[in-house]
C-alpha cells in the first residue's frame, strides 16, 4: 500500500466517521497532503473545502486556485469547474473575467 491510498483512506475516516470521530479540519488537512502529492482529486477536493467552508473559513481565491491547479494537470472536469468561477467571480475579479473571456475567443480566432 503507498502513502497516497494511506492518506486517502485516512481521509475518508475523518470525513464519514470510520473508528473516529468526524473532524472537518482533519479531513482537509488530509486533502491538503493528498494534492501536495499532486493528486487531482486531491487539488480539487481541498478546492471544494474552501468553496463550502469544510474545516476552513470560506476562501474564495483558494478554491480557483485550486481548481485552476487541478485544471492545468489536465482534468477537464476541473475546466468546468474553473469555468464556473469565472461566471461567478469566484476567486476573481469581473475585469479579469472579461480579459481572459477576451483572451481565449482572440486564441480560437
Amino acid at each position: 500500500m503507498n502513502d497516497s491510498y494511506r492518506i486517502f483512506s485516512v481521509r475518508l475516516c475523518y470525513e464519514n466517521r470510520v473508528g473516529v470521530e468526524k473532524n472537518e479540519h482533519k479531513t482537509l488537512i488530509y486533502y491538503q497532503k493528498f494534492a501536495e502529492m499532486g493528486n487531482v482529486n486531491g487539488i480539487h477536493d481541498a478546492g471544494y473545502c474552501y468553496l463550502y467552508g469544510v474545516g476552513v473559513k470560506k476562501d474564495e481565491y483558494k478554491v480557483f486556485f485550486y481548481f485552476q491547479k487541478s485544471a492545468e494537470m489536465g482534468d477537464t472536469m476541473e475546466t468546468n469547474s474553473v469555468e464556473y468561477c469565472y461566471q461567478l467571480g469566484i476567486g476573481v475579479e469581473i475585469e479579469n473575467i472579461c480579459h481572459s473571456c477576451l483572451n481565449q475567443i482572440n486564441k480560437g480566432s
